[in-house]
């Protein structure tokens, strides 16, 4: 995407929430521009447990290696 690009759509966004009128849209979207909080599903944050005990085990391979293991299943 081109500086160009990226600005006519900066645009396009203000020129959409410029016309809004939902004030329920307008409350929960600045509320999710406030919140720096990510919120993960409990799926997600079961396998990051699963990461971190497959970290603390030794259980981990190099890139290369996962390279490797990529081409053998998409072969």
């Amino acid at each position: 995407m081109t500086k160009i690009e990226l600005s006519q759509q900066k645009y396009d966004i203000i020129a959409w929430l410029t016309g809004l009128e939902d004030i329920n849209l307008v409350a929960n979207l600045y509320a999710l521009s406030q919140d720096n909080v990510l919120h993960l599903q409990p799926a997600q944050i079961e396998m990051l447990k699963m990461s971190d005990l497959d970290i603390s085990n030794g259980r981990l391979i190099s890139d290369e290696e996962l390279q490797k293991q990529d081409e053998k299943w998409l072969c």
